[in-house]
């Protein structure tokens, strides 16, 4: 009873069972698009807002960035001790840069549904984007032509120049087919 009790707890204080963005986070992890976007699925069909769930998977990527970082566990706060011991061990293994880009991506989704485009495409253009890996920006190489020889002094003329009209274009005649 002594979990039932911690259950009710928490549920009464507004805290309930976040393992959803475990399963979500892990499914990205492993690359497994369509288990994560059946996790999504499920959630939409107990109501979750899409909009609000972005914005939890966005804290979830901050938490696990934050507990790959040396010392960052003190700034873990609001997860239970639960979480926060998944949050140490998934962390690290993940590392800050999947995290990161995960938060990238999350946040630029919810921009994207801020300016009303359709939410759960929004958020499952950024889940499937998370399962791809991440291809390196290849260095952007701009090659300059060598600086010319520097043209010698012109001497200054004062005279005009006489100007000569280019000679007449003449249309070319037109040929009539029989």
């Amino acid at each position: 009873t002594a979990k039932i009790d911690a259950d009710v707890v928490r549920r009464m204080a507004g805290v309930t069972d976040r393992s959803y963005l475990f399963h979500i986070s892990d499914a990205l992890e492993a690359q497994d698009a369509a288990a994560a976007l059946a996790q999504l699925a499920q959630l939409r069909q107990q109501s979750v807002d899409v909009k609000r769930l972005t914005e939890e998977l966005i804290a979830h990527y901050r938490a696990l960035m934050l507990a790959a970082l040396p010392g960052g566990q003190a700034l873990l706060s609001g997860v239970s001790p639960e979480e926060e011991a998944l949050y140490l061990q998934k962390g690290p293994e993940m590392g800050q840069r999947e995290a990161i880009r995960a938060v990238n991506a999350f946040g630029s989704a919810l921009e994207k549904m801020s300016r009303g485009t359709d939410q759960r495409i929004e958020l499952e253009l950024a889940i499937f984007s998370l399962t791809q890996p991440e291809t390196a920006a290849a260095p952007v190489i701009i090659r300059q032509p060598a600086p010319a020889a520097p043209a010698a002094p012109q001497a200054f003329a004062s005279a005009p120049r006489a100007y000569t009209a280019a000679p007449p274009v003449q249309a070319a005649p037109s040929v009539v087919p029989p």
